[in-house]
């Protein structure tokens, strides 16, 4: 099902998708979440090991007023719920939620694996949480995303000033998760890309006025033991796209 997402905010917004298992209610999952994104590393840890448990995340978008982007997924057919992340963060009590009632289609069904320009994989190496990338070099290409670990996982796309090192990225997180002055952001813009997959589900992503530049790959989802972002954890890819 390939859905379209734009935003005429300057300062960009994230759609995610949901769809709360069998028994469990929308208002559990909404209250879970906020646990999710709390600032708290046990409470946000205990949030997402929950949310893993009780709904499927199919992704969603981060887009800007000037990048837009379509994403795909199979979905199988029943009510899905898009979630205005943006609205979320900044209120978890008052969420902005639409149902989409999903049907079954009598037309061909996309493969997901059969286009894509290059594959980004989310696993686990040494333990930890990393993207391993295979053709990601243009901005204006499709790619496969694929969550092959044990948690939650998203894909944020985000500007990083010309020859940004992800050792630079994770010095720069390193002083914050320590408390210490961090060095000048490596960030020269807001993210773009692919929300939250939960484990063993694909997407595809294409995004439409991006950019050529540099940018890193990043997982703000918070790890289910620890309770920090998986990219303090060394989720992140610097890539360059032409």
């Amino acid at each position: 099902m390939p859905i379209l997402v734009k935003t005429d905010d300057p300062k960009g917004r994230q759609l995610q998708i949901l769809r709360p298992n069998n028994g469990v209610s929308l208002d559990q999952v909404l209250r879970d979440l906020a646990d999710a994104v709390s600032h708290t590393s046990a409470t946000a840890a205990a949030g997402i090991r929950t949310v893993r448990g009780e709904a499927e995340a199919f992704g969603g978008a981060f887009v800007t007023s000037q990048v837009h982007a379509q994403l795909t997924e199979e979905i199988s057919p029943d009510t899905v719920y898009l979630l205005d992340f943006t609205a979320f963060l900044a209120d978890p009590t008052k969420p902005v939620v639409r149902p989409l009632e999903l049907r079954g289609t009598k037309g061909q069904v996309h493969q997901l694996a059969s286009f894509p320009h290059g594959i980004v994989i989310q696993r686990e190496e040494s333990d930890r949480p990393r993207f391993l990338t295979e053709d990601v070099d243009d901005a204006h290409m499709t790619y496969l995303v694929h969550n092959d670990s044990a948690e939650i996982h998203e894909m944020r796309i985000q500007p990083v000033a010309p020859g940004t090192t992800d050792s630079q990225v994770q010095a720069y997180f390193d002083a914050i998760a320590q408390g210490k002055q961090p060095p000048p952001t490596p960030f020269t813009g807001p993210p773009t890309g692919l929300g939250a997959i939960s484990p063993d589900h694909s997407a595809l992503i294409e995004s439409h006025g991006l950019p050529a530049g540099t940018y890193v790959l990043l997982c703000f989802i918070p790890d289910e033991q620890l309770g920090v972002p998986h990219a303090f954890l060394g989720m992140h890819k610097v890539v360059q796209l032409r």
